[in-house]
């Protein structure tokens, strides 16, 4: 490790791992301190976490908050948060910033992903009238097979996982979410 990038709230850090470091003899990596990333209007760590011991919100994923959970379930796409990141760059001072900015982003790389499948549907001699309508048809159809909320439940294809789960907390009071799954695939393909 030759650099470490870090919060400037962890400066604090820096002693503890400098004994080990000087402990078993190594270099210390040039630390790199950036401020913190605030967006405007949305909640702060410590506010979410009262939030969720109130029950207010369902949890670090939460929809309305700006976490990195947050910001997936909601259909964020992960270049869009790198692009975002990476245009604001490293700085030392807390930055506010209009989440707005980050959805413009998620825009412009969906608005691609749409353009691809016009052009797919172009290609394969639709109408230009309704190009549109199939690359949203396509994009919808990729998301419901892709996305394991959006899929189709199997014992009941009316609903999808995700109608499943509101369904469920709606008639049990309850808050379940799905915090992790695995895909397994039965076939003869190799792996």
């Amino acid at each position: 490790v030759t650099h470490i990038l870090r919060g400037i709230d962890l400066k604090s850090s820096v002693e503890r791992q400098n004994y080990i470091y000087e402990y078993f003899e190594w270099k210390y990596p040039e630390t790199i301190y950036t401020g913190k990333l605030f967006f405007k209007d949305i909640k702060s760590k410590s506010e979410i976490k009262e939030l969720i011991k109130q029950k207010k919100i369902d949890g670090w994923d939460d929809v309305r908050l700006g976490t990195i959970g947050a910001l997936y379930r909601s259909g964020i796409k992960a270049e869009a948060i790198r692009k975002f990141i990476l245009g604001l760059g490293i700085n030392r001072n807390d930055i506010k910033v209009d989440i707005n900015k980050l959805y413009a982003f998620n825009k412009e790389i969906i608005d691609k992903e749409m353009e691809i499948y016009k052009e797919l549907a172009r290609k394969e001699g639709k109408p230009e009238n309704i190009l549109e309508k199939i690359a949203s048809g396509r994009l919808n159809k990729f998301y419901q097979e892709n996305c394991l909320v959006e899929q189709m439940f199997i014992k009941d294809n009316s609903k999808s996982v995700g109608d499943l789960i509101k369904e469920f907390n709606s008639s049990n009071s309850s808050q379940i979410k799905i915090k992790m799954f695995r895909r397994y695939h039965l076939g003869d393909e190799k792996k």
